[in-house]
């Protein structure tokens, strides 16, 4: 619904990108939907960022009834949560059966409270963790523990849904590496040229109309049509 082109040296968590990308994909809804149907905004851990989270927390101030699920990086404080989880509960798949080797727990109270103040009022955190399966991309900390762990932060509430229900909810964010080779192939990843001015020019296929105001191309639409009616669908 909205994509923003951006250099190569672009930071992949850079708060203002996001922010603009999310209100213009918002702005696209139409009114009746946007203000009242609720709203699920979902992202890796490059968007785990204070700014972003917090402008979606504001955008209830003004009638949309949005919620967050974001991925965590693991650092220090959350490796020694999750060491200190004593109870865990079997994770769901993507047909909502339980998953055979995967486990998940809620690990907010196990954090301390000033990392937890960093984030919006009402956060949970939930940790995932499995044994990896072959060419799993394994951190230190997994090669140790013998397991594969992820961790989501979410402000849905605690009457808002089941914990595995939540955690594979988040999970059905992954087809999005789906989406960015597929927009590679169609185009994303061959443009004109090394010099970024000249891909942004307007009037191509890379680039929408200037009156637009954000891109809306021929390599978009096409990208977009794959998403919408995936091969075999």
């Amino acid at each position: 619904m909205s994509g923003l082109l951006r250099q190569g040296r672009a930071g992949s968590n850079t708060t203002a990108d996001r922010i603009l990308v999310l209100d213009r994909a918002l702005a696209q809804i139409p009114d009746v939907h946007r203000h009242g149907t609720p709203v699920l905004v979902r992202s890796d851990s490059a968007g785990c960022t204070q700014g972003f989270l917090a402008h979606i927390r504001g955008l209830r101030e003004h009638g949309i009834d949005v919620r967050f699920s974001v991925g965590v990086a693991i650092t220090e404080p959350v490796r020694e949560a999750i060491r200190a989880v004593t109870a865990w509960v079997g994770a769901l798949d993507a047909e909502g059966d339980l998953r055979d080797g995967a486990e998940i727990c809620e690990i907010t109270g196990l954090l301390p409270g000033g990392w937890r103040a960093a984030y919006p009022p009402g956060t949970r955190f939930i940790v995932r963790r499995e044994r990896p399966h072959p060419g799993a991309q394994l951190t230190l900390f997994d090669t140790i523990e013998g397991m594969r762990h992820q961790v989501t932060a979410t402000d849905t509430p605690i009457g808002g849904g089941l914990l595995k229900y939540l955690e594979a909810r988040h999970r059905a964010h992954a087809p999005v590496e789906d989406r960015i080779r597929t927009g590679k192939d169609t185009g994303f990843g061959r443009f004109p040229s090394r010099v970024f001015a000249i891909n942004q020019e307007n009037h191509g296929p890379w680039r929408g109309h200037p009156q637009v105001g954000e891109t809306r191309s021929a390599v978009s639409l096409a990208v977009a049509g794959c998403a919408w009616c995936p091969r075999g669908a």
